[in-house]
């Protein structure tokens, strides 16, 4: 089993050198494998620079695949998903909470774009920080924080199932409450 399938000669012309044996691999022209596979009646492929590499990314896919997850599922359906996923494991008044909330995030415009639109894996340290703002301009500090806290909720679990690196959500920190507390303004309203 070949590892590197081009050699590189002194006048920089490319050559393919004797082809992998392995079935469902070929070479690409800047030196990488690509392995080709289906998953049900889905064909796919991964990429990397050794046979070992693409193998154990096939394997993730296929695990992926099997749990029922598309790694460029969009943020909105990844909401569901997750909803899903927690249903069993919380109370339905939780559910229904947790449903409102991440519809209230997910219709909330970041970049010009509902940030439910992003796909899971394009989504940036801006476009958190944008959405926190957009939170902040439509609720209270506190239910701004609180949705947030739920995106890095969903976030987290998407890390557990290897969808994206990291989680983005834990470098945005809390916002500071600026607005008096109720007990300031229901105690005022109340003496005058």
């Amino acid at each position: 089993f070949w590892q590197d399938c081009i050699t590189l000669w002194k006048t920089d012309m490319v050559q393919i050198s004797p082809p992998i044996q392995k079935k469902g691999f070929r070479c690409r022209a800047n030196g990488s494998l690509e392995y080709r596979f289906t998953v049900g009646s889905r064909r796919c492929s991964v990429y990397g620079r050794t046979a070992a590499e693409c193998l154990r990314k096939a394997e993730e896919k296929r695990e992926q695949e099997a749990l029922g997850v598309d790694p460029n599922i969009r943020v909105a359906d990844y909401f569901d998903y997750w909803l899903r996923v927690r249903e069993g494991t919380v109370r339905s008044s939780t559910l229904s909470t947790q449903r409102s909330q991440l519809h209230s995030i997910a219709e909330e415009l970041v970049g010009g774009k509902a940030f439910g639109r992003y796909r899971l894996q394009e989504i940036a340290p801006r476009h958190l920080h944008l959405l926190q703002n957009g939170l902040a301009g439509h609720f209270h500090t506190n239910t701004a924080n609180q949705y947030m806290a739920l995106v890095r909720s969903v976030l987290s679990y998407a890390v557990r199932e290897r969808l994206i690196d990291y989680n983005l959500a834990d470098s945005i920190r809390r916002l500071q409450q600026n607005e008096p507390s109720a007990r300031e303004t229901i105690h005022r309203a109340l003496t005058t």
